[in-house]
């Protein structure tokens, strides 16, 4: 269930912006911060299983944290049983970015991917959604270069 009251959304918005900078969400930090937190965004975008995330509404950088934890985490861990895998990730297209907006979550995805040597494509029937296809052969780099994070005990 998504944040309604003011406080939690107002809560959301610092942490996106928190999670907005680079020496934040590239480090463990940033990764401290995205497994500790309670708010009911992130609570789901750590529960998501390996055929869809939605990364809607977040900060590239906290896009970016949930989307290395899902690869490492739920994505490597059903790939183990499932040759290959097929996997949707949720960015949206800019169409309700504000014109003062200079972020771009789905540009943000796709540059982590290239980086990764993956290369997922747009939906025909909708540019917001990119469909990753993953094989076996694809695990070293979810679970290593992605950068596994670990939820600590």
């Amino acid at each position: 269930m998504p944040c309604q009251s003011t406080l939690c959304r107002q809560i959301l918005v610092t942490y996106n912006a928190l999670l907005q900078s680079a020496a934040v969400h590239s480090g463990e930090i940033g990764r401290q911060l995205f497994l500790q937190c309670n708010l009911p965004e992130v609570r789901t975008l750590r529960a998501c299983g390996s055929s869809k995330i939605d990364l809607h509404d977040l900060s590239e950088g906290t896009a970016l944290l949930a989307l290395r934890y899902w690869l490492s985490n739920a994505v490597a861990r059903d790939l183990e049983s499932s040759d290959p895998l097929t996997c949707i990730i949720i960015t949206g297209y800019g169409k309700s970015r504000k014109d003062w907006d200079t972020t771009d979550v789905r540009q943000a995805v796709l540059s982590f991917f290239q980086r990764l040597g993956l290369k997922p494509s747009p939906l025909p029937e909708n540019p917001g959604r990119l469909r990753l296809v993953v094989t076996k052969r694809n695990l070293p780099v979810l679970r290593c270069a992605v950068g596994k994070i670990v939820r600590s005990a």
